[in-house]
């Protein structure tokens, strides 16, 4: 509305646009304006330009006076410095002049532009000086209302966005909920696979629950003892083992030692069953069948004991005879 009343005082009739006031005027105006006021920037950068270092080398005389001054003095650092002095000052001048010719070549290819606009200008018949102060109310009153328009169209686009977000968002929990039941479900069918198999009569198999990515329970129902817990783990172990991509699996011996002798047994010919590699520390055979027993040696590859038998030749604990 204040546009079309300053456009008003320049014609009696609404629907007459003056000239002065057409996009392709205010767009050159505006260009013209931009360009000059960098050709300003650049004549003051050809100004700091123009200036040359001062000559810091040493001159005959210089070196005559300190010779009067310090005749033992050896004066060959003093001229090395000089010279260096030197060559820095003349490459630092040959940057300087490097930049001064490229700010004149920038200048003159600005005066060729700001000359066309100013042609460009006087072909539409419009005088390409400065406007009157109602033609510049007018310009800032068009880029203020441009500016507006785009803060307006961001803010549409940022509302799509925060829809389309919350849109994906609910789209991920769904495929993320789906993904994790699958796994869920294919994790409790090995476990329980598995499970039986470690038992000569059915016993209840440990299960998994994800109801979300940051969230999971793993238990055995009915069962909190500590060999049941040992063994859950294991068993989870396996299964994700013959699921996944995983290619080596390792125990310690410490998971074993509270899992008695019926559901050990088998765990060990679980282990040999697989196709994949699988790495046991394991104590003691005196509690299985001479089958177990002869299964453990066939795949045993370091068999440790007291003394000689000893990972490294000794026993590190015991005390050196000598001492």
């Amino acid at each position: 509305l204040e546009i079309s009343r300053i456009k008003a005082q320049f014609s009696e009739r609404p629907d007459d646009e003056p000239a002065e006031f057409s996009s392709e005027v205010l767009e050159l105006k505006s260009r013209l304006d931009y360009e000059v006021r960098r050709r300003g920037g650049l004549r003051s950068k050809l100004t700091k330009l123009s200036s040359r270092m001062a000559n810091l080398s040493m001159t005959l005389d210089d070196y005559a006076a300190l010779h009067r001054l310090f005749p033992g003095f050896d004066l060959k650092p003093l001229r090395e410095i000089s010279e260096c002095q030197a060559n820095l000052k003349k490459n630092i001048d040959d940057e300087i002049e490097a930049q001064r010719q490229e700010t004149l070549s920038e200048m003159a290819e600005l005066d060729k532009l700001i000359e066309s606009l100013k042609a460009s200008l006087v072909e539409l018949q419009v005088e390409p000086k400065a406007p009157r102060s109602l033609l510049e109310t007018c310009i800032t009153k068009q880029d203020e209302l441009r500016s507006l328009s785009r803060q307006i169209e961001l803010f549409e686009r940022k509302k799509e966005l925060r829809n389309n977000r919350k849109t994906k968002h609910q789209e991920l929990q769904i495929a993320e909920s789906s993904f994790l039941k699958n796994m869920e479900s294919l994790l409790n069918e090995k476990l329980d696979e598995i499970n039986k198999r470690l038992y000569s009569m059915e016993r209840i198999s440990p299960r998994i629950n994800i109801p979300n990515g940051d969230k999971y329970e793993y238990v055995t129902p009915n069962d909190s003892g500590t060999g049941t817990l040992f063994k859950s783990l294991l068993v989870f172990d396996l299964a994700v083992l013959e699921l996944s991509s995983l290619p080596v699996l390792i125990h310690d011996s410490l998971l074993f030692s509270d899992i008695w002798s019926e559901p050990m047994s088998r765990l060990l010919k679980e282990y040999g069953r697989q196709t994949k590699q699988v790495f046991i520390a394991f104590d003691g055979l005196s509690m299985f069948d001479e089958e177990t027993k002869d299964a453990v040696r066939a795949a045993s590859r370091i068999c440790l004991g007291e003394n000689d038998r000893s990972l490294f030749g000794r026993s590190w604990a015991m005390k050196p005879l000598n001492e």
